[in-house]
């Protein structure tokens, strides 16, 4: 979300080294420690499993509740006499299946510990059609996908759900009052429905976010100024753009034919942005274009004043060039290297933070939060260490060494570009690798170009 050098006019991007000397991670900041020790997290635990357990509490008591309490509303009837969907029921089992076409665009967040997927439009259409119920059971069951069953364990499974029928009740029950009360007045149909259906998909909207963000403060124990940037970090063009396409679903729906979302939402998979190159197959970082795509967002947003910025971090190992080229080890074994690193540095980033791997043994990283020179250098020197830590291999137990160059990214009208900020970081790297490797911080007010690195 400092380094000096030579010659970088591609950033972090792959480049020939002229000379090879022979993960938050912990991430502390003066207000936002993270919280990442074995203690800390202990402390937490209790917490967190409340906070689940009130979730699953809560959405599953709303499930039932409006199941046995508000019928579904006939606008989602599909109008399909003789079949096993009809009436509204049967309507609310074909939104159930569109929503599964949700679960075929999953995107990894650039953080590695959650995923983007595309379930809001469906989940808001169905809620506004057929109410609360129609919307809590498309959003219960319509979510399910391989990856949560595969790697989240059951209690978190059941309380993501829990947390997505709840807001689907809510939100249901604000369309449902919106439109109601407006019928009262002198507002025409048409604009009361088109009320109702923006202030529902805006409580669902709302309900999700906050709900995922208590999560994730509880087991990354954040501050509250991360938790506010979570939120307004969800608020952007992804989510905007999925509220829009509910209403086009809803509104498809009921003027076109039952078919119409369907449609609409095969052509949008096709047309969404997607990061083609996918991860990196060995280390599973995000690559150089996604990682740039989430600095846009985060540095975008720290420039605004809507976030406090964080560390732009540009790492290079040291003294792994000779395991590559030893012929008792080979690539396979520096393989299993870069593999071991890219697991400790995925390991160790937040919500809100990045990792990833521009190209050969360089890796990249931004974490969010307030930071100070000394609590920068903290965050160095603990990624270096983590990096320094030995690597069981199959030819045995080897170790490197690491190059990091830190830039300090604070709110200003005199932040540079991304680009401009990358070079810097990349630039500080090197410039420590020929010292010997370390960590080094970039201070724009000591160096002679200043921001132009």
């Amino acid at each position: 979300m400092d380094v000096q050098a030579i010659a970088i006019s591609n950033g972090f991007r792959g480049r020939r080294k002229t000379r090879a000397k022979p993960e938050s991670l912990a991430r502390a900041a003066p207000n936002d420690s993270g919280g990442g020790d074995a203690a800390s997290i202990a402390s937490r635990r209790p917490w967190l499993l409340a906070y689940t357990t009130v979730s699953i509490i809560a959405g599953l008591t709303a499930l039932a509740w409006t199941t046995l309490r508000v019928p579904i509303s006939p606008a989602i009837d599909p109008n399909l006499s003789g079949t096993a969907l009809a009436a509204p029921s049967g309507g609310m089992l074909l939104w159930i299946a569109y929503g599964m076409i949700g679960s075929l665009r999953i995107l990894p967040a650039p953080g590695g510990h959650s995923v983007w997927t595309f379930h809001f439009p469906f989940v808001a259409a169905a809620m506004v059609l057929g109410g609360p119920t129609a919307g809590a059971w498309v959003a219960f069951i319509s979510t399910i996908e391989r990856r949560e069953i595969e790697e989240v364990p059951w209690y978190g499974t059941l309380a993501n759900h829990s947390v997505l029928a709840f807001a689907a009740v809510v939100g249901g029950l604000t369309s449902q009052v919106l439109n109601g009360f407006l019928l009262t007045t002198s507002v025409s149909v048409g604009v009361a429905g088109l009320v109702a259906l923006a202030g529902g998909t805006i409580v669902l909207a709302a309900i999700l976010i906050m709900g995922t963000a208590g999560t994730v403060m509880l087991r990354e124990g954040l501050s509250a100024g991360s938790f506010g940037e979570i939120v307004i970090g969800s608020i952007g063009r992804l989510t905007v753009g999925e509220v829009v396409l509910a209403w086009v679903f809803t509104i498809s729906y009921t003027a076109v034919g039952w078919w119409a979302p369907m449609v609409l939402a095969l052509v949008t998979l096709v047309l969404w942005p997607v990061d083609t190159e996918g991860p990196d197959a060995l280390t599973h970082l995000p690559r150089l274009r996604r990682f740039e795509g989430f600095l846009d967002g985060a540095i975008g947003r720290t420039r605004l004043g809507l976030a406090r910025g964080g560390v732009l971090v540009a790492i290079d190992l040291d003294n792994f060039g000779p395991i590559n080229k030893d012929p008792r080890f080979g690539q396979a074994i520096g393989d299993e290297v870069l593999a071991e690193i890219g697991r400790r540095l995925r390991s160790k980033a937040r919500t809100g933070d990045a990792v990833a791997r521009p190209g050969g043994d360089e890796f990249a990283g931004f974490f969010a939060g307030s930071f100070d020179p000394e609590s920068a250098i903290r965050l160095g020197v603990r990624l270096l260490d983590e990096i320094k830590r030995p690597v069981v291999t199959s030819a045995g137990i080897l170790e490197v060494g690491g190059s990091i160059g830190l830039v300090i990214v604070v709110p200003g009208p005199n932040l540079p570009d991304n680009a401009t900020l990358m070079r810097i970081a990349d630039k500080t790297m090197q410039e420590v690798k020929r010292d010997g490797g370390g960590v080094r911080l970039f201070d724009p007010d000591s160096h002679p170009g200043g921001w132009s690195g």
